[in-house]
This record gives C-alpha cells, sequence and structure tokens, in this order.
C-alpha cells in the first residue's frame, strides 16, 4: 500500500502540484481513510479515499497480457500473409499499380486494428468489418478509371480514408459517455500515432543501414527492399503500435505527456514567427499551392497538438501557464486559419470551383468553426470534451462525404 500511495504522490508532482499541494491532499486522503475504516478493513480503506482523491487504478493481468501478445502476432502474420499475396500471385507493386495500393491500404490497416481492439466476435465487429468491406468495394468500383497520379478525387479519397478510419475505432472504446468515448479515443490515437511514427523511422534507419551494409560488399537492395517495406512492414506498424500502447500504456503515457509539455509551445513559437515573417516579407499564400498545403498540413498537425493538450489540461495539468499555452496555441492556429482561408477564397474566386478546391475550404471552414469554439470554451473554462465530440462527427461526416460523394460529382 505504500507503494501505492508514493505512486499517487509522484502522479500529482507529474501533474505539477508542488510539495505543499501534495501534502495538504495527502492529509486530507488519511482522514478520509480514518473514517472509513470504521466500515472497511484498512486497505480497504485506504484504496476508496485514495480513489476519492482522483489515484487512478490499472488492473494488471498476466494471462491477459499472455492472450494480447498471442492475438497480436495473429492479427499480425494474417495481415502479412494478406500483403504478399499480390507479390505471390505474380502482381508486384509497380509504379502503375501504387495509387491503387495507397487507395486500398487504409482496408488493409484497419480490420485488424479493429479485430485486435473488439472484446469478441460480436455483432458490433461484424458490423464494422461488412461496413468496411462493402466501403472498399463502392470506392474501388468508383476510382476504378481513375489510378492516375494527377486524378483529384482519387487523392482525395486516398487521403481521406485513413482519416475517417481513424475516427471508425472509437466505437470499440470502453462503453462510456459518448463524448468520454471520443476523449479516450482521441488520447489513445495520440498515443498510437506517436509510437508509429517513432517505429517508422526505426524502421527506415534499419532498412538505410541494410542497405549500406551490402553495397559495401557490391549488392544493390534497395529497390526490392524498399518495396518490401512499404507493401508490407509500413502497414504492420499501427497495429503493432496499438498493442503497445494496450500492454504499456501507463509508460507511454507518461512518455506523450512530456512530449506535448515540449513541443506545443515550441510549435506555437515556430507558428508566431512563420506568421510574422510572412506579413514582413509580403508573402502571398494564394500564387503558392506548396505553401498553402503546408499551412493546410501545419494546422491539423497544431489542432490535434492542442485537442490532445486540451484533454491533458482537463485530466492533469491545472497549472496557469499550461491553460494560457493551449490558450495561445488555439488562437495562433486560428490566425494561421484565417490566412488560409483568405488565400482559399481568392483562388476560388479567380480559378472557379474543383473538387480540391472545395475540399479544402470546407475543411478550413471546419477547422476555423472548431477552433473558435475550443477558445470561447477556453476562455471561459468549460470543458471542450462536449463540444469536441460534436466537431469530430462532423469530421466524419464531411470525411465520408469527400469519399463516397466528390467521385461521383466530380
Amino acid at each position: 500500500m505504500e507503494t501505492m500511495i508514493t505512486a499517487w504522490k509522484e502522479d500529482l508532482a507529474r501533474q505539477g502540484k508542488t510539495e505543499q499541494q501534495i501534502e495538504i491532499v495527502a492529509q486530507e486522503q488519511q482522514a478520509s481513510a480514518s473514517q472509513l475504516q470504521e466500515y472497511l478493513d484498512q486497505e480497504e480503506a485506504e484504496l476508496v479515499s485514495l480513489k476519492r482523491m482522483g489515484a487512478r487504478f490499472e488492473l494488471v493481468s498476466q494471462a491477459n497480457g499472455a492472450t494480447l501478445h498471442t492475438k497480436a502476432l495473429i492479427l499480425l502474420a494474417i495481415q502479412f500473409a494478406i500483403s504478399r499475396l499480390p507479390s505471390l500471385f505474380g502482381f508486384p507493386v509497380t509504379d502503375a499499380s501504387l495509387p491503387y495500393y495507397l487507395l486500398n491500404v487504409s482496408f488493409l490497416v484497419f480490420p485488424f486494428m479493429a479485430i485486435y481492439l473488439s472484446r469478441n466476435w460480436n455483432k458490433q465487429i461484424l458490423i464494422y468489418l461488412g461496413a468496411l468491406a462493402l466501403l472498399c468495394l463502392v470506392v474501388n468500383l468508383q476510382q476504378a478509371n481513375k489510378a492516375v497520379v494527377k486524378e483529384t478525387t482519387f487523392i482525395l479519397s486516398s487521403l481521406h480514408l485513413p482519416l475517417l478510419g481513424i475516427l471508425s475505432l472509437v466505437m470499440f472504446q470502453t462503453p462510456q459517455t459518448f463524448s468520454q468515448k471520443l476523449s479516450r479515443h482521441l488520447r489513445f490515437i495520440g498515443e498510437a500515432g506517436l509510437l508509429t511514427f517513432l517505429l517508422c523511422c526505426a524502421t527506415f534507419v534499419v532498412m538505410m543501414l541494410s542497405v549500406t551494409l551490402f553495397e559495401t560488399i557490391g549488392i544493390r537492395i534497395e529497390d526490392g527492399v524498399a518495396q518490401f517495406l512499404v507493401t508490407s512492414i509500413l502497414p504492420l506498424l499501427p497495429l503493432l503500435a496499438v498493442h503497445l500502447v494496450t500492454v504499456k500504456g501507463r509508460k507511454l503515457g507518461q512518455l506523450t505527456r512530456l512530449l506535448a509539455s515540449l513541443f506545443l509551445p515550441v510549435f506555437t513559437a515556430v507558428m508566431l514567427i512563420f506568421l510574422a515573417f510572412m506579413v514582413l516579407e509580403g508573402t502571398a499564400v494564394k500564387e503558392d499551392r506548396t505553401l498553402l498545403l503546408a499551412i493546410d498540413l501545419l494546422l491539423a498537425l497544431l489542432l490535434l497538438m492542442i485537442l490532445y493538450a486540451t484533454d491533458l489540461l482537463e485530466e492533469e495539468q491545472n497549472s496557469r501557464f499550461w491553460r494560457m499555452m493551449v490558450l495561445v496555441s488555439s488562437i495562433t492556429a486560428l490566425v494561421l486559419d484565417c490566412v488560409a482561408l483568405a488565400a482559399i477564397g481568392t483562388r476560388l474566386l479567380s480559378y472557379g470551383v474543383s473538387a480540391n478546391r472545395l475540399a479544402v475550404l470546407a475543411e478550413n471552414l471546419l477547422l476555423f468553426a472548431n477552433l473558435v469554439a475550443l477558445v470561447v470554451t477556453l476562455g471561459r473554462r468549460r470543458s471542450t470534451a462536449r463540444i469536441q465530440a460534436v466537431f469530430l462527427c462532423i469530421y466524419a461526416a464531411w470525411f465520408s462525404c469527400v469519399i463516397l460523394f466528390f467521385p461521383i460529382i466530380f
């Protein structure tokens, strides 16, 4: 029990509480435990009092851990085997077929993630897999004659399918209120996304070392290794990351909290400097599509960081500095989104409506509304969970619209 209390105090320290505040909270916990000892055993009273003071517990089961390891290994093996089927039957990924592979890679990744996250084979997972199969059929029929890199709706579908897949996995979160499920899912995806990125970096490092080693003895393997890596290894990494987050969630959660605390201020400062230089240099965003695309990508990344930091603010961080940091980041993103919206509006008036311009305009408008809602809610010191749940549902609906209806309209 002493070990548990020590871990609880360490967690309070990570949340930014001073030693004096921790001592006050500990005294309240002891007083609560003393009152509960009239009705409960000492250890039970300690546990209940810790729970009342906000302590978080994790149930650890070695048998369950072994089952999860087995389940993950089986799913990874099946996913790897499916990814190798085209090459085994004489249809390797080439420049001509690569766009179709990118279009369908989501249907290789998300079914296995859903099966892993699902507790058992129930009606929910069967409906999810059936919906994915139907979506796969519809998308491929729509894009059957559009496997050209310059085809706008093909590219839009390839980009929006992973986003829709990420949001769709929320249905496998622990049963809670809808806003709580989305908040929990946002944190889970943030941790899994960070770990996937780190695994990708490690994989590319191993690939480069292997290529370099073989080149020293006169053997060139880069083409074969690169294709094998892209088609058979990288699709496994999201599921591997989800498994590691599930098994080692507490330790990885500490890492992501640390990175969020470090990089949100740095990223916000970079955005403010970028805006200042853009104004001073008089850069015309509307004339540079690459710059506009870069701004949209930065906005999406900054929004994800803000949402994750907002969740931390409500769950763990109570300091005034952290609240102000999240608010300043949200305002910075809002100003950057206004610049992007002005550029997109100018391009629409100058060049007319296209699938790409309409998709970018709608998504920037959604980002603008989302950021305004975040700024207002944070300024009023209210919880953002409910309003963010609404916006995530709107995002999912828009992604579905782009995937299903844009190929028909355009």
